[in-house]
C-alpha cells in the first residue's frame, strides 16, 4: 500500500514594481550560464552537449512563461543561489580563523603544535626554502613526508 502526503503550497510572492522583469532575466540568466559552462568542456562530448544545452533551453523556456505570466509563484533561483554561498563562504571563514597549520612526522605524531608567526594578518605554514608556506604532512602509501599547500 502507498501513502503519498503532499507538501503544502508555498504562499505567493509579494509583488513588487520590476519584479516580473527581474524574474524574467532571473529566469534565463541561470540557464544559459549552465549552457556557456557546459560549451567550455575539454574534449569531444559526442551527443551529450548538444543534448543538454536544448535541455538548458527548454527549461529557461519555462522557466520563462513561469516568470512572466505566474510571476507570484516564480521563486528566484539567484536568492538559492546566494543563501548556499553565504552559508559556504561563512563556513571557510571560520574555517580559516580556526585552521592552525601543523608540522607532523612520519609517524603521525606531532612534530610542532604551534602556528607559525602570522604574517600580514594571516597565518603561516611551516617555512620551507624559498619561503613558501605549506603543511607538511604524511603520505600514508609511501610512508614518506609529501607537502601540501595551506589555504593562507
Amino acid at each position: 500500500m502507498w501513502i503519498m502526503f503532499e507538501r503544502a503550497r508555498a504562499p505567493d510572492a509579494a509583488y513588487w514594481p520590476g519584479r516580473r522583469w527581474m524574474a524574467a532575466i532571473d529566469a534565463v540568466a541561470w540557464p544559459v550560464a549552465a549552457g556557456l559552462l557546459l560549451c567550455r568542456v575539454p574534449g569531444r562530448t559526442g551527443v551529450f552537449l548538444p543534448t543538454a544545452v536544448a535541455i538548458l533551453a527548454l527549461l529557461g523556456m519555462r522557466r520563462l512563461r513561469q516568470a512572466v505570466w505566474v510571476t507570484h509563484r516564480y521563486r528566484f533561483t539567484t536568492w538559492k543561489v546566494a543563501g548556499i554561498l553565504v552559508v559556504l563562504a561563512a563556513g571557510s571563514c571560520r574555517r580559516g580563523v580556526e585552521a592552525r597549520p601543523r608540522v607532523t612526522s612520519v609517524d603521525g605524531g606531532i612534530a610542532a603544535n604551534h602556528a607559525a608567526p602570522a604574517v600580514g594578518g594571516r597565518l603561516q605554514g611551516a617555512a620551507l626554502p624559498g619561503g613558501a608556506a605549506h603543511s607538511v604532512h604524511p603520505n600514508p602509501t609511501h610512508g614518506a613526508l609529501t607537502t601540501i599547500p595551506c589555504c593562507v
